[in-house]
């Protein structure tokens, strides 16, 4: 199992190589607007001037000067900006601005065997962002198995692709049982912790790496939540090195109601 999407060589690359092409990210994802999803960013390595190369997840706004994003993403290191409303990230307009603190969920465990713990993490900014903030799953909000789920990022086209997207892309899913994901990844896979959603069983619309940190979010009566954070994937074969869109293996998001009261602690201080 790939147990979080590739990000360490990206710091290495954003500074090396040249301006990249145009290119997809979620694998057969379609483009998608700012406007379809407000409180989306990116997150960017600070030293990159262009925030393509720089970009490493995803995350969202949660409170003016908060971002939300996987724990994974926040332990990289180093200074990184985040990218606000913008989905062309070498287009201008929209906000880029500096992270001040990182924070990471006590119960996260970035090594080890079984279940590693919630993979939620918090960017806090150097001054507020325009973006509106995006709603929260809290411990009331069920998630039924086949429900349909949205998910955006700028990560990878394919496991062979080696360069985040240019353009937001989205993808439909669906959510899958717990007891199907527990069969597939065993003692990887806490329900307690974390959900799954994917396209089976082929598996064809996925999130890929540098889309970690990115939103899950279903409709409700009260307008889209986010219920889940792009987190890890599968690697059965090298034939799928990044972990995506492996037929019969959904993507794992950590989940975001047990973590709300922890989130809320913060954006209200």
């Amino acid at each position: 199992m790939i147990r979080r999407i590739l990000i360490a060589t990206a710091a290495v690359l954003a500074l090396l190589l040249p301006p990249a092409p145009p290119a997809s990210a979620i694998v057969n994802g379609t483009p998608a607007t700012i406007t379809e999803w407000p409180s989306i960013v990116a997150v960017i390595f600070h030293g990159q001037a262009n925030a393509q190369r720089g970009q490493f997840c995803g995350g969202t706004v949660i409170a003016p000067r908060v971002v939300l994003t996987a724990a994974h993403c926040a332990l990289e290191g180093g200074a990184m900006d985040v990218v606000a409303r913008r989905d062309t990230l070498t287009s201008a307009g929209g906000e880029r601005v500096r992270v001040t603190r990182t924070l990471v969920n006590p119960t996260y465990r970035e090594e080890g065997k079984g279940n590693s713990g919630l993979d939620v993490g918090l960017l806090f900014l150097a001054h507020a962002l325009k973006a509106p903030p995006i709603r929260l799953a809290t411990s009331r909000t069920p998630i039924p198995s086949g429900a349909v789920a949205r998910v955006a990022g700028w990560g990878l086209a394919s496991n062979e692709s080696h360069e985040s997207s240019d353009r937001l892309l989205q993808a439909t899913l669906r959510t899958v049982s717990d007891t199907t994901c527990v069969g597939l990844y065993g003692s990887e896979y806490g329900a307690n912790t974390e959900l799954c959603a994917g396209v089976l069983p082929s598996s064809e619309r996925d999130p890929c790496a540098y889309d970690s940190g990115g939103p899950l979010v279903l409709e409700t009566p009260r307008g889209p939540v986010e219920f889940g954070i792009v987190s890890w994937g599968a690697n059965p074969s090298p034939e799928y090195a990044a972990g995506c869109a492996v037929p019969g293996y959904p993507t794992v998001f950590a989940r975001v109601a047990p973590a709300y009261r922890w989130i809320h602690h913060y954006i209200t201080r």
